[in-house]
């Protein structure tokens, strides 16, 4: 099951590459976008980019938007004319929260372009969840606390909420979807010193991989680094010991989990990467 994760995919689509140069006079359709449909969100992570007061993403940010349902299908008929080849829905907040992500995934469900979503696995229920368990490509689940008091503290969520979320994961994977389910593992301080039997839990679950990555705390490369300093070395020793015990052909182990000060560095004035 190797290299699904990997940034080697838009080699797939050598013409899109081949348009890429800013000397091109004609620019083709983007592979890929991503939609934000909603800023309301039924989980409060301290973390969060678009909540925390230390982080960016949210500034100016209307916490009640979302898009209307006669817009979020235009724009769907857009992408599908123009020959966009997938979307995936984020936030903002979180898509399913938003009450038109399933008349959105029944038009894209009807046509070419493949779907997926992020999400906090908390309304991953129901018809919605049926449709992304048969008919996305993938989902991936943000997952950071390892039981119901610590997902709580986490999220400022309802006791019991983590033993939902994990329910949530064990049936749609009962339902034999062809969507490819994975958890993003937010490791901050506080659950780095039990990375690897939360990896463990959830393999469990029976969802597909688990990414981990750290969780991201000021603007700056240096403060993450110094945040982090304490249990990095710990955190990177049971990653490693994680992938060897747990990956096998039907479970990834993807490390993301690494030193950010590269991350907030743009010395460059063109991104080829916004037209894919």
């Amino acid at each position: 099951m190797g290299l699904l994760y990997t940034r080697m995919k838009v080699f797939h689509f050598q013409q899109k590459i081949d348009s890429l140069p800013r000397e091109v006079d004609r620019i083709l359709p983007p592979l890929h976008i991503r939609i934000k449909p909603t800023n309301i969100c039924n989980h409060h992570c301290h973390y969060c980019a678009y909540r925390a007061d230390d982080l960016q993403l949210g500034r100016n940010m209307k916490d009640r938007d979302f898009i209307p349902k006669d817009k979020i299908l235009e724009i769907i008929e857009d992408l599908v004319e123009i020959g966009v080849k997938a979307v995936t829905f984020s936030g903002g907040g979180e898509p399913f929260c938003y009450p038109y992500l399933l008349d959105a995934v029944k038009r894209l469900s009807e046509g070419p372009i493949r779907f997926a979503s992020l999400t906090n696995g908390s309304r991953l229920e129901g018809e919605v969840a049926e449709i992304f368990a048969h008919q996305a490509t993938w989902l991936r689940v943000s997952i950071d606390g390892w039981n119901d008091e610590s997902y709580s503290e986490y999220r400022g969520v309802p006791a019991g909420e983590f033993t939902r979320v994990m329910n949530n994961l064990e049936r749609f994977q009962k339902q034999g979807p062809s969507c490819y389910l994975g958890v993003s593992l937010i490791v901050d301080r506080k659950n780095g010193p039990r990375l690897y039997d939360m990896v463990k839990r959830l393999k469990q679950t029976g969802v597909n991989s688990v990414k981990i990555s750290p969780c991201i705390v000021s603007n700056g490369g240096a403060e993450n680094n110094a945040y982090h300093a304490p249990v990095f070395l710990r955190v990177k020793e049971q990653i490693a010991r994680a992938i060897d015990d747990l990956s096998d052909d039907r479970f990834e182990v993807y490390d993301a989990y690494h030193s950010l000060d590269e991350k907030f560095k743009k010395d460059y004035d063109w991104c080829p990467y916004l037209q894919i």
